[in-house]
Order: structure tokens, then sequence, then C-alpha cells
């Protein structure tokens, strides 16, 4: 779990897998050279740096946690 304030902070090189985000500001945190996988709490991420890869690879768990149903 990561929780707290993180802004600025930046993750490189990290796997954050299974991680529960619990964050308070995570302002200009920079997650751009770490992996990111099944993870929770991503709304409590705003403002944070992501690569368009992890934008994609995070749409089913934003939809989830928007209480978004997504079928094909």
């Amino acid at each position: 779990m990561i929780s707290g304030d993180i802004s600025g902070v930046a993750f490189n090189e990290c796997v954050f897998q299974g991680t529960v985000f619990e964050t308070s500001c995570a302002t200009r945190c920079d997650y751009t050279g770490s992996r990111i996988s099944e993870v929770t709490g991503v709304l409590n991420l705003r403002g944070a740096i992501i690569t368009s890869e992890q934008a994609g690879s995070f749409a089913a768990v934003i939809a989830n946690e928007a209480g978004l149903s997504v079928v094909d």
C-alpha cells in the first residue's frame, strides 16, 4: 500500500504489482520509469505522470473504480 502525499516523487525502475494506492496527493509524481499492473486506487493518483502504455493498462481499473461495466 502506498498512502499519504507523494507529490513530486519519482519512482524509477519500480514494480507495482497488486499495489493499493491510497494517496492524498500525487501531483507531479512520476511513474514513467516503472511497471504497474493489477493495482487498485488508481483514481487516487490524480495529478501523477504516467506513460500512454500505463494509461492503457489503467483503463479497466479506472472503469471498475468508477462503477462502470465494460462489455465486449
